[in-house]
């Protein structure tokens, strides 16, 4: 590997878990602007599961999207990898972590040790859309 490649700092993180006092997750919601004045059922109202992230590490990586012929190839496997990311071996990373780089935000769909050598290791992600 050529480490003058890894011109990216990246932030591996992991989801904990934090529940209320009767063990359930907590949830928070989201309540859009009403579509209409006095009527509550126009509201936009989602809910999701708030999962807080932790960091794990901050390391040097090289954020690679992948070309189109290696994109077929891998949707083949998992429809959804669409970047590579390189950086030196890390024990201890899981496929429920991702990757923070700036304001995007990278899901690890898969970890690769190269040769299983523990020397370099290529995480296939997807982006998350960014909001806004």
């Amino acid at each position: 590997m050529d480490p003058g490649k890894l011109r990216h700092r990246i932030t591996i993180q992991e989801p904990i878990s934090i529940q209320d006092t009767y063990g359930q997750p907590n949830v928070w919601i989201d309540v859009g602007a009403p579509s209409g004045i006095g009527n509550i059922t126009d509201e936009v109202i989602t809910a999701a599961i708030a999962e807080p992230w932790a960091d794990v590490a901050t390391i040097w990586a090289s954020i690679e999207p992948l070309s189109g012929r290696e994109f077929f190839a891998a949707q083949q496997v998992n429809a959804e990898v669409t970047t590579r990311i390189r950086t030196r071996y890390l024990a201890g990373i899981k496929s429920s972590m991702r990757v923070v780089y700036g304001s995007r935000i990278f899901d690890i769909q898969s970890i690769i040790d190269i040769e299983e050598r523990h020397t370099e290791m290529h995480l296939m992600c997807k982006e998350l859309p960014q909001n806004g």
